[in-house]
């Protein structure tokens, strides 16, 4: 029983898949690659079996590549590749009116033909009118690198060249190579025991040397073209920035002796930097940034730096009188502001003073007898007595 449910499933597979590939043409097989140097691979197939009668194929591998032959040669750089490698897919078209579909795509991973490594940063090639001078950065100081370069649509496959004129200068390593390379398609191989990264180096020329003139309220720019690549259009770059205002940056192409005018305030500085971004009908290169500080042609500052100076400096210095008085006053409040009694603590301190009042102790005193003589004298000694009484008690 269970033979026959998956006999039966089967056959419904069967009949599916037959279903889903009816007007397709049937798939490239066995599909493989080989590497015929670092930067070179073949990729081969065999022609598919079941072809309609009469009816011419041809192998398409891209969006709009195809080919008749059963192989096709070309050129795979590191630092193009995925994490896996390069996936490369080919299907089986038709060139007339078969009336069938083209095929599902074969599909092939294409790995790199050594290990690959991130062995520098920052790789650049300075054209120069004599030589190519090619530096970078390593990732790891300790590790020998070696250079090797040819052309990348060279036709002789393996034609490496190494590079003969190393040097060491301050955490960048490089080397010259020849001015037959200037204008041409440029492979690098660098490899070590870690592994291989093959690449096309960033092409770079010097800095412009940028020129000016004052003309009133305006600045007369103008540059010299690049040494290398005179038959090349160049594009440059332009930022500049004046008195309080924010950097303005420009792209143009200007003719050789041809001025570029921009506004211009005497009374201030200009800072300006410049640059080639591209070279049009030549292959891409760009440069740094070369830097020119304008003076002021008259003494001064402009109206704008004053009004913002004023602006800024007037609200900080009232913030800080401000915090200055309040600090100072807080300080001295006990002086500012003395304390005042409560009237009524005075008048009970008062009263407890009256109360606390010094009472003399009375002095003993002696009685004193008195001898009134008879006769006339009576009168006047009874005076007389009376009055020493008198001053007696007084006292």
């Amino acid at each position: 029983m269970s033979f026959t449910i998956l006999a039966f499933c089967s056959c419904c597979f069967l009949l599916c898949s037959l279903h889903a590939e009816a007007g397709r043409l049937p798939a490239p097989v066995k599909l493989s690659h080989k590497w015929l140097d670092p930067f070179t691979v073949n990729v081969s197939w065999l022609r598919p079996r079941g072809l309609p009668d009469h009816c011419n194929i041809r192998y398409k591998y891209g969006p709009y590549s195809s080919t008749e032959w059963q192989n096709i040669t070309m050129t795979l750089l590191t630092e193009t590749a995925g994490s896996s490698g390069w996936p490369f897919a080919v299907q089986t078209v038709s060139v007339d009116d078969c009336k069938v579909n083209e095929s599902t795509p074969a599909v092939i991973t294409i790995h790199a033909p050594q290990p690959r490594a991130q062995l520098v940063k920052d790789f650049k090639c300075l054209l120069q009118a004599d030589k190519m001078d090619c530096y970078w950065i390593p990732v790891d100081p300790f590790v020998n690198l070696t250079l090797s370069y040819r052309i990348c649509d060279d036709e002789e496959i393996g034609g490496l060249q190494v590079c003969e004129e190393p040097y060491h200068r301050g955490v960048r390593n490089g080397c010259y190579l020849s001015t037959d390379f200037v204008n041409k398609d440029i492979c690098m191989l660098l490899s070590s025991q870690a592994g291989i990264s093959t690449f096309k180096p960033k092409r770079v020329v010097s800095p412009p040397t940028l020129s000016y003139s004052v003309d009133g309220n305006k600045l007369n720019l103008s540059w010299t073209t690049p040494e290398v690549a005179q038959d090349c259009s160049w594009v440059y770059e332009l930022c500049y920035k004046g008195c309080s205002e924010s950097q303005i940056c420009e792209t143009f192409y200007i003719a050789s002796g041809q001025p570029r005018k921009i506004a211009y305030d005497q009374s201030c500085s200009y800072e300006l930097r410049s640059r080639v971004v591209k070279a049009e009908y030549c292959p891409e290169m760009d440069s740094d940034y070369s830097t020119k500080i304008i003076p002021a042609q008259t003494p001064g500052k402009s109206p704008s730096v004053t009004l913002i100076v004023v602006a800024i400096v007037v609200p900080l210095v009232l913030c800080f009188v401000i915090f200055l008085l309040s600090y100072c006053i807080r300080r001295h409040s006990a002086i500012l502001y003395p304390a005042i009694p409560d009237p009524s603590v005075i008048f009970k301190t008062e009263i407890k003073t009256l109360t606390n009042l010094y009472t003399p102790v009375p002095e003993p005193v002696e009685p004193c007898k008195i001898i009134i003589p008879q006769g006339h004298c009576t009168s006047q000694v009874t005076n007389a007595s009376s009055g020493l009484i008198q001053q007696n008690l007084t006292g």
